[in-house]
């Protein structure tokens, strides 16, 4: 018979034990992301306990027809016992009952077979970007955001109003013509993300990268999740960046093929979209 574990919401303490396993497996969470998942989205982080022990994490972030999972993490000694699988099949039921259409996730390579036996099919790829800070650290031209909201919402094919809110009020908007993308500021990481590029004119996404670049300072790394599809993809390595990581985009439900080629980089590293 297989084994059933009790799930729950996630506490603090849950969350300190998550990001030391996390930071074991060389996972990086930033802080407006832990925010994120500790505020507005506290309702959609769950922990599975086993045995009278802690057998793992995960995540779900829901926008209204479109949601996300991520940060499914099992200590390494309690793997390949299904209770991954488990936990992973509650963040879904639990997005499906807020009314979720589109399930998104990006995975590892050795990820990816849990996720094709639950109907997910493999959409495009993500790379990394990284750039250590060192430019100059000036003023950041700030655009209404109401413009950009409506670019991402070209995306999704929905508003996303809770999440752009949220790390709005973390970070500073970047636009020109038809570009727009959200830097999200801290003290040593910093991500450009979502960057949307309705034109995909070159010209106008090396501006907008350029910018966030600059405001970067000594001491501080740029990071950027970008879609392989995008016509932009090889534009980091322009302004210095090195890739660093490469995951799958996978998605069940319907899917925009042309929105998706509107999308330069992710919102985040890959756990709310």
């Amino acid at each position: 018979m297989k084994p059933t574990g009790r799930i729950r919401s996630a506490s603090a303490a849950d969350w300190t034990i998550f990001l030391h396993l996390a930071a074991a497996e060389g996972w990086r969470v930033p802080a407006q992301e832990i925010e994120f998942f500790q505020g507005p989205m506290a309702d959609g982080v769950f922990v599975l306990e086993c045995d009278n022990a802690w057998c793992g994490f995960v995540t779900a972030a829901s926008h209204g027809a479109s949601g996300w999972i991520g940060n499914l993490l099992v200590p390494p000694e309690r793997r390949h016992a299904g209770w991954g699988g488990q936990l992973f099949d509650h963040a879904v039921a639990h997005l499906q009952g807020q009314g979720v259409k589109t399930l998104w996730l990006t995975a590892s390579e050795s990820g990816r077979p849990l996720y094709l036996k639950r109907g997910f099919l493999t959409v495009g790829g993500v790379t990394r970007w990284q750039r250590q800070g060192g430019g100059e650290c000036g003023a950041v031209r700030v655009s209404d955001s109401g413009s950009a909201d409506w670019a991402d919402a070209l995306v999704w094919g929905e508003p996303r109003r809770r999440l752009l809110d949220f790390l709005g009020a973390r970070g500073s908007w970047l636009s020109t013509g038809t570009t727009a993308a959200l830097l999200q500021h801290g003290e040593t990481l910093q991500i450009l993300g979502p960057w949307v590029s309705l034109s995909g004119w070159r010209g106008e996404a090396g501006l907008i990268l350029e910018q966030a670049c600059r405001h970067v300072g000594p001491g501080a790394e740029l990071l950027i999740d970008i879609l392989d599809g995008s016509t932009l993809a090889d534009l980091p390595r322009e302004q210095g960046f090195t890739p660093v990581g490469h995951n799958l985009l996978m998605a069940r439900g319907p899917v925009d093929p042309a929105g998706l080629r509107r999308l330069v980089a992710l919102a985040s590293l890959g756990s709310f979209g």
